[in-house]
């Protein structure tokens, strides 16, 4: 007898303890008793936290776990008693060849399903293998043995959270069986509830072919294989499997944790869907994004959005191996889409903020070369739409898309990830980070990092350095900054004149912000060039793009804005080395070839302007823009039928942009001109007045509005909107000289009068 408990048989011996079969005579039912060893005992401190992961284990409640009745202590005797299973180990189960498929899914959806569960509510088992794992008859499964589990520590963002993080074990501590141990298990490395993942994988390598992937004649010889040896695949070892269930096993053997899945329930949805999928016969569906945020709600959220600030990059050629879990191999083209990451917080002018983050990690993708990653535009144009992954892919033109999320909360932040292929809508990888806003930057470069690994991408120095840039060491300030770019894409007087004053706080707060004085450098050209063409706007970014400058003599950004500003004041050969300068520092930065051929068009280069817009829109296909000011390249220099085939081009692009803003002024007036140029003149003029009615009063938006005018033949009024433009303070004689859209007025008495009134002092400027 032990207290009210009469042991009537041992059933099982461990490390950490004898189980009993045993009658609970109070009660008068069958339970299995567990006593403890002396080791564990003699320690008050490793006993009490024993007790508090025992109570935490008996809170799981969950059907394919062993439930844990009680933690007690009679006679000295310290013990726990739990639910008695009737049934056979798995261990005694498996065939030689493996289960059949269908026993094979019943066992293994069982199984993941309930280490997700443990792993939700913070505990790691630590122990997995297929001698404590219960199969009764009829199919149902209970995970034992929870004896070397481990409590992890709570890191919840808030209160509503339930989600689990991870704590790392005691390092240099070997703790497990040896045939089913992680890699970082057997070297004593931190190990957290991956290493629960790398033995799962074990277990279903078991299940699925009768043989362990991982062997030896003695346990050294096997914890050796374990490091060292990439097991055979299990269509290999037995024909006949689903080729994605190898995929789903061999993630789960990776031996970098970083490149496993990331939570048991990723692992039993995939099962569970190549299950289904079986069952019925049918290829395996797709969800639209409104689908898995369902999903999500419905309780699934740490499958699909596990954590990540971050980006990806695709593996090159040269010879890499192909990623794990069916993601493209050499041959394939590096693609990837970052959606527009949705602002979970509770303020939901926190926006700018996920905004900013999507933003960030499309700038730092596309320094990668030989990684094709649509533009901001692109991918925000998608945002709100209910469209699924495959849709999304064949819209951008993408092989895989990584979607997320991002929470505020005081100064505590989350930030999910999921990376997609687009190919079968599987997860390739996932993760989640919950961390003060001063460690945001710290994230980037971990996850960064962790991607490059993961992927086996081998970086330049440059990319190495461009990856590693952390912009500001202020959150403040870099929260401003982010504030500060979201207006300025908005365009227009009012929002770059807001986005100035963001880039300034963030100065303000560090004054070393190179890329926020860039800013300043951009927004002050912007206002000069289409708002008010002011002394005041052309100093302040000539001063900002040469401090940008000396703070960062490396930084693209920095040249690219310095060379804009050197053109409007017409110091076209230090322009030209400055954007010569930006491209060779990021052959893949738009606006140094954009501006560049700008810079160009103004001096009257044609030749030299048209390949620099090409290279753009190459670089940039999701901009209107540049095809829009090629198409007047390609006029001047006598080349009509490219002339039209680009104004089609960037009309097209147009549209998908008003759709979701239909009040993109710039947009509006570039793309009334290109319909007028292809012979669309009733609708050119239409949304040339829709632009005119939104901003009457800008000078950069009368100068353009004139100009589809000029095209239409409605000469007066064209002239008319010249005078306001310049009444306005458009002062940029060189470009009105230059513009082939004003060849009608040329010999108008009213237009060779406004030239003569343009004050001669004022530099070119763009259209």
């Amino acid at each position: 007898m032990l207290s009210h408990y009469r042991l009537i048989d041992e059933i099982g011996r461990g490390g950490m303890g004898v189980v009993y079969r045993a009658l609970d005579t109070s009660l008068d039912r069958h339970v299995a008793v567990k006593v403890l060893p002396p080791e564990v005992t003699a320690d008050t401190d490793r006993l009490e936290r024993f007790r508090r992961e025992a109570k935490a284990i008996a809170a799981l409640n969950h059907p394919g776990i062993v439930t844990i009745h009680s933690v007690e202590e009679s006679g000295g005797v310290h013990f726990l008693t739990m639910e008695l299973v009737q049934g056979r180990t798995l261990d005694t189960v498996i065939p030689p060849a493996g289960l059949p498929l269908a026993r094979f899914f019943e066992v293994a959806v069982q199984l993941a399903d309930a280490v997700s569960a443990a792993h939700e509510r913070g505990v790691v088992h630590r122990d997995l293998k297929p001698a404590n794992v219960m199969v009764i008859e009829g199919a149902a499964v209970k995970v034992l043995d929870f004896g070397l589990a481990k409590l992890r520590k709570a890191e919840a963002l808030s209160d509503e959270s339930t989600e689990p993080t991870r704590t790392v074990t005691q390092e240099g501590r070997l703790l497990g069986t040896v045939p089913y141990m992680s890699p970082e298990q057997i070297q004593g490395r931190p190990a957290d509830h991956r290493s629960d993942l790398f033995a799962l994988g074990i277990i279903l390598y078991e299940m699925a072919t009768g043989k362990r992937p991982f062997r030896g004649e003695s346990p050294a010889d096997v914890a050796s294989s374990i490091l060292r040896d990439t097991p055979a695949g299990v269509t290999d070892l037995r024909a006949g499997l689903p080729a994605h269930l190898g995929q789903v096993i061999r993630r789960c053997l990776e031996k970098d944790p970083a490149r496993r899945y990331q939570t048991a329930v990723a692992v039993r949805n995939e099962l569970e869907d190549l299950q289904s999928t079986i069952a019925s016969g049918a290829a395996p569906a797709v969800p639209s994004r409104k689908r898995r945020k369902a999903v999500v709600a419905a309780g699934a959220a740490a499958a699909l959005l596990i954590s990540v600030f971050g980006y990806v990059l695709w593996q090159r050629s040269g010879g890499h191996a192909p990623p794990a879990s069916g993601g493209p191999g050499p041959e394939a083209a590096a693609s990837i889409a970052i959606l527009p990451f949705e602002n979970m917080s509770a303020d939901k002018e926190n926006e700018y903020f996920s905004d900013g983050i999507t933003e960030e990690l499309i700038n730092a993708l596309v320094k990668v070369q030989g990684l094709k990653v649509p533009a901001r535009t692109s991918v925000f144009a998608l945002k709100g739409k209910d469209l699924s992954i495959q849709e999304i892919g064949r819209t951008l033109g993408v092989g895989t898309v990584l979607e997320g999320s991002v929470r505020k909360s005081g100064d505590r932040i989350r930030i999910t990830a999921q990376l997609i292929n687009v190919a079968d809508g599987y997860h390739l990888w996932s993760e989640r980070y919950d961390r003060e806003m001063k460690d945001v930057f710290a994230v980037q470069d971990e996850i960064s990092q962790n991607i490059v690994r993961a992927l086996r991408v081998t970086l330049s120095p440059r990319e190495e350095r461009a990856i590693r840039g952390t912009p500001t060491s202020d959150t403040q300030a870099y929260d401003y900054y982010l504030r500060g770019r979201r207006v300025f894409h908005l365009s227009g007087r009012r929002n770059w004149g807001t986005a100035r004053e963001m880039f300034s706080r963030a100065i303000a707060i560090d004054p070393g912000y190179a890329l926020a004085y860039a800013g300043i450098a951009d927004t002050s050209a912007f206002l000069y060039m289409y708002a008010e063409s002011t002394d005041e706007n052309l100093e302040r970014s000539r001063s900002a793009s040469q401090k940008a400058l000396e703070l960062a003599p490396d930084l693209a950004e920095a040249h690219a804005s310095r060379g804009l500003a050197l053109s409007l004041t017409r110091q076209y050969e230090e322009a030209d080395r400055e954007f010569e300068t930006a491209i060779r520092l990021d052959p893949k930065l738009f606006e140094a070839y954009y501006f560049y051929a700008r810079d160009c068009w103004v001096q009257g280069k044609h030749d030299k302007a048209a390949p620099l817009f090409e290279k753009a829109f190459e670089v940039r296909p999701e901009d209107y823009q540049a095809p829009i000011l090629l198409a007047g390249v390609y006029v001047s220099l006598g080349r009509p039928v490219d002339a039209q085939a680009s104004m089609r081009r960037a009309l097209s692009i147009i549209q998908a942009r008003l759709e979701t803003h239909p009040e993109d002024v710039r947009a509006l007036y570039l793309g009334a001109g290109a319909l007028v140029g292809t012979g669309q003149v009733e609708q050119g003029l239409e949304w040339a007045d829709r632009a005119l009615a939104i901003e009457p009063k800008e000078s950069g938006l009368l100068y353009n509005v004139a100009c589809v005018y000029s095209t239409a033949g409605r000469t007066e009024e064209a002239i008319g909107l010249l005078e306001r433009a310049i009444e306005a303070g458009f002062a940029q004689k060189e470009w009105i000289e230059n513009d082939s859209d004003l060849d009608s007025l040329r010999d108008h008495p009213r237009f060779k009068a406004l030239l003569r009134k343009m004050r001669a002092a004022r530099p070119a400027g763009p259209s």
